[in-house]
C-alpha cells in the first residue's frame, strides 16, 4: 500500500513540474526580444523602407592595354569589333549583319512608364529598337495582335520578340527537374502552361505578319526559344495602333 502510495504520489509531482515547465516555456517565448526582421509572423518587426542603404557590389572592369589584344590560339585572330561600350550585356545578330548591343544603364533609381502595353502613351517612332521577352504567350491572340501592332507602331529602326517555343520534350524536361528542384506546385504548373501557350515558328511569323503586314525574320535559339525581328519600314509603310 505504501509503495503504491508513493507511485501515484510521485506521477502527481511529475505532471507538476512537466505543467510548471511548459507554462515557463510560453511565458519565456511570449516575452522574448526579436531582432528587427526575425521572429515568427506574429511578431515580425520589418525595418521600415530604405531604412539601410542597399548594397551594391559592381565588377570592376579591366580594359586592356592600348595596342595589345588577348592571345589567340593558332589560327585564329582577335580584333577590336567596338569600344567605349557602357555596360555592355548582350549582343544580337540583325540578318543584315549589323550587330546590337544591350547596355544596363548607370542611372539609379531608374526611370519607368506605367501604361497599358495595347495602347502605349507614345508617338509612332518614339523609339529605335522595341524588345518583348517572354510575354506575348500570356495574350489572348486578339490582344497579342494588339501588341505587336502597337511596338511595331513606336518603333523607329527594330521590333524584336523573343518567346517560348512551344514542344512537349520541354514540357517533360521542366517537369522533371521540378522535383528535384524542389519548385512550388504553382511554379510547376505555371512553367507547364508557359510551355504549351508558346509558340511554333510558323504561328509567330504569322502573328506578326497578320498585326503589321511584315513577314519577320524568325529564328529558332536554344532552351526552346524563338525570336521574330523585323523592320518596321522595310516596306515603307505604318500600322498604326487601330491597324490601320
Amino acid at each position: 500500500m505504501v509503495l503504491r502510495h508513493l507511485f501515484h504520489m510521485s506521477q502527481v509531482v511529475a505532471a507538476a513540474f512537466l505543467f510548471s515547465c511548459a507554462a515557463t516555456t510560453q511565458t519565456s517565448v511570449a516575452n522574448r526580444q526579436y531582432a528587427v526582421g526575425t521572429g515568427p509572423s506574429d511578431k515580425l518587426q520589418l525595418p521600415t523602407p530604405f531604412a539601410t542603404p542597399s548594397v551594391r557590389n559592381t565588377s570592376k572592369v579591366i580594359g586592356w592595354p592600348k595596342g595589345r589584344m588577348p592571345t589567340a590560339a593558332p589560327g585564329f585572330a582577335v580584333s577590336l569589333f567596338a569600344e567605349n561600350l557602357d555596360n555592355p550585356r548582350q549582343a544580337y545578330v540583325l540578318p543584315n549583319g549589323n550587330v546590337l548591343v544591350v547596355e544596363a544603364t548607370r542611372e539609379w533609381p531608374v526611370s519607368g512608364v506605367c501604361a497599358d502595353a495595347l495602347a502605349l502613351p507614345f508617338a509612332a517612332g518614339s523609339f529605335d529598337f522595341v524588345v518583348a521577352s517572354q510575354v506575348l504567350h500570356h495574350f489572348s491572340l486578339e490582344d497579342g495582335l494588339r501588341l505587336v501592332r502597337e511596338m511595331h507602331r513606336v518603333a523607329r529602326r527594330r521590333v524584336i520578340i523573343a518567346d517560348l517555343r512551344r514542344s512537349w520534350v520541354a514540357v517533360a524536361g521542366l517537369w522533371l527537374v521540378s522535383f528535384p528542384l524542389r519548385f512550388h506546385k504553382v511554379s510547376r504548373h505555371d512553367g507547364v502552361v508557359s510551355i504549351l501557350r508558346g509558340f511554333e515558328e510558323s504561328e509567330l511569323r504569322d502573328l506578326v505578319r497578320q498585326a503589321t503586314g511584315i513577314v519577320p525574320d524568325v529564328k529558332r535559339r536554344i532552351g526552346w526559344r524563338v525570336t521574330a525581328s523585323w523592320d518596321p519600314q522595310q516596306d515603307g509603310r505604318r500600322v498604326t495602333g487601330d491597324g490601320r
